[in-house]
């Protein structure tokens, strides 16, 4: 008899290696839970070289349906990719430098800088661009 792997946990993992692949993170920690996706940034347990502190960066992904639909697999996978390109792409001092105080303008600027490394992604590859 054969351990065959259910197929959400094939899923889970093709989904988590493609988020560390996009990210540029070989050694990225995905986890599944909840029911909003995001990055959690935590001091990191190991003693640097470096001066300063290092930190440990997750993701969270909401945990997929056991029977997914077609268009639940799309916005795992849109929001995977939407994580990962911010990873990727996005600049924590330079958006800290010009972040603007808590308001209306706070909000556009986040939501901005979504946009921007979504499109940059998308712009480079075609499959991410149709699961964002």
């Amino acid at each position: 008899m054969t351990n065959t792997p259910a197929p959400l946990d094939t899923y889970k993992r093709a989904l988590a290696a493609a988020t560390r692949a996009l990210s540029g993170e070989r050694d990225l920690d995905v986890q599944y839970g909840g029911d909003v996706g995001g990055v959690v940034a935590r001091p990191s347990n190991q003693t640097s070289n470096q001066s300063g502190q290092d930190t440990e960066v997750q993701v969270v992904l909401p945990l997929p349906p056991s029977k997914p639909t077609k268009t639940a697999i799309a916005k795992s996978r849109g929001e995977a990719d939407a994580l990962a390109l911010k990873l990727a792409l996005h600049d924590v001092d330079i958006h800290a430098k010009n972040r603007p105080s808590p308001g209306p303008a706070l909000a556009i600027y986040e939501a901005l800088e979504q946009a921007r490394v979504e499109a940059l992604g998308a712009q480079v590859m075609d499959g991410v661009g149709d699961n964002l």
